[in-house]
């Protein structure tokens, strides 16, 4: 959803809030889980028309967003006794089934941890098309503006919000806690962190849209 007001000739001041909302299975170097990413945005954008007549424009601007889009839980340990594989060292865990669904089990569990994506919360954009919501000349309340560009969001991190479970020794004895373990830590920093270089496409985001704009004319009713 956009608004859109003047301020001369030649110049618009726009603002566009924008939400997406996705989850979806993903399957990726040995491990499935759930994805999900909840993204809110603002995008301001100052519209500049070098030629007041004429839809073509230059568009500058900032959008606002929420640093956190994407959240992941993933389940490293088999539930089952069995051995997992991180930063290509291999990990043992033990499964104790619960007889209480609801319940805590009753002894060690597989280690799970949750990952997020984080971006900046500011990124410099600039569109170009055509298109002019507020139009000069009496063409009509109605325009379909287009436009192309890029935001600038920076390189995304990936980050460990937290990590539960026990991990064990071969004889799946011994079990402790995953998330005191530095070595195991270390691992799993490295074998999520390298999924950084995949990401950092979203550095520059492509922007295309193209719209349906109604313009109001807050005096036409009382002509």
């Amino acid at each position: 959803m956009q608004f859109t007001t003047n301020l001369n000739r030649h110049l618009n001041l726009r603002s566009s809030f924008d939400a997406l909302l996705w989850k979806h299975w993903i399957t990726y170097d040995g491990f499935t889980a759930p994805a999900t990413v909840n993204l809110f945005s603002n995008n301001t954008s100052l519209d500049f028309h070098p030629f007041a007549n004429h839809g073509f424009r230059f568009s500058p601007g900032i959008l606002i967003h929420n640093p956190g889009v994407s959240t992941s839980q993933v389940q490293l340990g088999p539930f089952k006794d069995g051995s997992f594989t991180l930063n290509s060292h291999t990990y043992y865990s033990k499964y104790t089934p619960s007889s209480d669904p609801i319940g805590p089990a009753p002894g060690p569990e597989p280690p799970n941890t949750l990952q997020g994506l984080q971006l900046r919360s500011t990124a410099f954009t600039f569109t170009t098309g055509w298109g002019n919501m507020l139009p000069q000349k009496k063409t009509g309340s109605w325009s379909f503006p287009v436009e192309g560009g890029v935001a600038f969001l920076g390189s995304p991190v990936v980050k460990t919000r937290w990590v539960q479970g026990q991990i064990c020794d071969a004889q799946f004895q011994n079990c402790q806690d995953a998330a005191t373990d530095p070595v195991f830590l270390s691992d799993l920093h490295a074998q999520f962190g390298a999924y950084k270089s995949r990401l950092d496409l979203l550095r520059t985001y492509p922007i295309v849209s193209f719209g349906i704009a109604y313009h109001y004319h807050p005096s036409a009713r009382y002509r």
